[in-house]
């Protein structure tokens, strides 16, 4: 029982970081403050090593910053995601619009 209401008491805390975060991103008045954010944020409240991202599109909605968080959408690394994207929404797939028309 003990263990339960542990297990309850962490989910609890990060629910609260996971909230903070979405408010904080949601002030985030350009692109650039997004990226720093997040990797701030995920360092230090939820204790990552490492943060990487990867956008597999073109930055054609922002302007003003371009950063190595974009790389080509026909980058070998691209294929690996959308193949595990597939099976595993392979469901959802059939009633949504198709991958290649989102916007980025």
């Amino acid at each position: 029982m003990h263990e339960l209401i542990e297990i309850a008491r962490q989910n609890e805390e990060l629910t609260k970081r996971i909230h903070q975060l979405a408010l904080t991103l949601m002030d985030a008045a350009e692109p650039k403050e997004i990226f720093l954010t997040l990797y701030d944020d995920l360092k230090h409240n939820f204790r990552a090593n490492r943060v990487a991202m990867q956008l597999f599109a073109d930055p054609v909605f922002i302007d003003s910053y371009t950063n190595e968080e974009f790389v080509e959408k026909d980058i070998k690394e691209e294929s690996l995601f959308s193949v595990h994207y597939r099976k595993t929404h392979a469901n959802q797939l059939a009633f949504k619009a198709p991958i290649a028309s989102l916007p980025f």
